[in-house]
């Protein structure tokens, strides 16, 4: 997790980011980042919701809906969100800044 947002909540404290596993759940329950600008209340707490799951798997959507709800300068968080979520997908195809020379591949 690169980017993260930390907050406190009821006297809880909760750190909030994507990894490549977190991103992968919530791809398998349908989530598309390119429907923020078709369905942007769905997809804006969807990308919220799963801010939490890298760190917090079973907690609940009410729970993060009660948090979103009172938080301020929301447009700023879910550009942030947005920017993080991307993260975990850029790790994955970009080459390491040094190589470590472990895996070699060609084609054949």
């Amino acid at each position: 997790m690169a980017t993260t947002i930390t907050l406190t909540y009821k006297g809880k404290d909760y750190t909030l980011g994507y990894t490549r596993r977190s991103v992968k759940i919530m791809e398998q329950r349908g989530f598309s980042i390119q429907e923020l600008d078709s369905k942007p209340l769905t997809t804006m707490l969807e990308l919220w919701h799963g801010a939490f799951l890298a760190k917090y798997p079973g907690i609940s959507q009410t729970l993060t809906e009660e948090i979103y709800d009172k938080i301020s300068g929301k447009e700023a968080l879910i550009e942030i969100l947005a920017e993080s979520y991307s993260e975990p997908l850029t790790a994955v195809t970009t080459d390491p800044e040094e190589s470590l020379g472990e895996v070699e591949w060609r084609r054949s």
